[in-house]
């Protein structure tokens, strides 16, 4: 499971071509319940659904972390506000990705928080949800995020 931010070249999220700013994998891997289901679709068949994250330290990743809030990554982030956010044009997501044993190349699935981070009563542990988000990068894919360069 990875942390990842991305920042757009244009001037807001979706515009120009999508930069690998910055991937964090989360360690001790986290225990992760699958609640996903495969829909069909005009173009083929659609993942939807969640996942629930379980024993994520709260020693090494605080809550804001957790939420894509890196002041020291994404300058002139605002968290005094009521909502902070994350600001155009960079995007923060989470992927969920397989180990990759089978000779396969994983599929790399973006996931969004739904909602936050909340600590477990009984251990120094946070628990949240993630919901798929409908991009991802494909297998054949190996340029990040589509940069025609391959640069990151």
């Amino acid at each position: 499971m990875f942390l990842v931010w991305t920042y757009w070249e244009g001037s807001e999220t979706g515009e120009g071509y999508e930069v690998l700013k910055q991937r964090v994998e989360i360690l001790p891997t986290p225990k992760a319940k699958e609640n996903m289901r495969y829909a069909p679709w005009h173009a083929g068949i659609l993942q939807e659904g969640s996942f629930t994250i379980d024993e994520v330290s709260v020693v090494n990743y605080t809550e804001d972390y957790l939420r894509g809030f890196d002041p020291k990554l994404i300058p002139g982030l605002d968290m005094m506000g009521p909502n902070p956010s994350i600001p155009e044009p960079w995007d923060f997501f989470y992927e969920v990705v397989q180990d990759g044993r089978g000779g396969r190349e994983p599929e790399r699935p973006r996931f969004r928080m739904d909602g936050c981070p909340y600590l477990k009563a009984d251990s120094a542990e946070w628990q949240f949800t993630l919901e798929r988000t409908s991009r991802q990068r494909t297998r054949k894919d190996r340029s990040p995020f589509g940069d025609p360069d391959g640069a990151a």
